[in-house]
């Protein structure tokens, strides 16, 4: 199912199912994908303008890389139902004899380490978006200030569901070494998009003259 090509009333729907899919990483992913958008509106608004034409060309690229971004991160959106739904369909599977429970095993620890990789992916790709808009928060329209403090909450909000889904899945899986992989990035990733997020809200505040 694409749920990137849905009406949001039906996404919406079918998060309120009680299906297993889509769940957190996916709203994750979609969080993530409307910042870039943001992102990318911000850039646009910028473009053309001559108030503003020293940053026409950084603005290009940087459209272009928030639009590369938001694709992945709507794939990433099936990819987290997928990698969960393999989970499901591994735990499905024949407990006995011995090698049919051992084959059972291997496949749901090799889900679930798919189930942490795909939300590792999102805050990556929502760590690069968060670095466009530290740009744009520098050097965009002013105009779009707001737009881009929606995005920094979005963008944290992102980082945080994914690093939920990551603890998560990290519960049930035995290799020790993988474990530890996955928590050193996930430390490292994470609080670079919450920085930035911290950074749009206090520019955006700045700009807008509260305090």
């Amino acid at each position: 199912m694409e749920y990137s090509k849905m009406t949001v009333r039906d996404f919406i729907r079918e998060l309120e199912s009680s299906s297993a899919t889509p769940g957190g990483g996916a709203a994750a992913a979609l969080c993530g994908a409307m910042a870039g958008s943001l992102c990318t509106m911000a850039a646009s608004v910028t473009l053309g303008r001559e108030t503003y034409k020293e940053a026409w060309v950084e603005m290009e690229g940087i459209a272009e890389e928030a639009r590369t971004r938001t694709a992945i991160l709507l794939e990433l959106m099936e990819r987290d139902a997928e990698a969960y739904s393999s989970f499901i369909e591994a735990a499905g599977m024949p407990k006995t004899p011995e090698t049919a429970r051992e084959a059972r095993k291997a496949r749901m620890q090799e889900a679930l380490k798919a189930a942490c990789r795909t939300p590792l992916e999102t805050i990556r790709a929502v760590k690069e978006i968060a670095r466009l808009m530290e740009t744009l928060l520098l050097k965009g329209n002013p105009n779009a200030m707001a737009d881009l403090g929606t995005a920094g909450k979005l963008l944290s909000a992102a980082a945080q569901a994914a690093a939920y889904n990551i603890k998560a899945n990290l519960k049930g899986i035995e290799d020790l070494s993988f474990n530890e992989e996955i928590l050193r990035e996930l430390g490292f990733e994470r609080p670079l998009v919450e920085a930035s997020a911290i950074v749009a809200e206090a520019e955006m505040m700045r700009r807008l003259g509260r305090n």
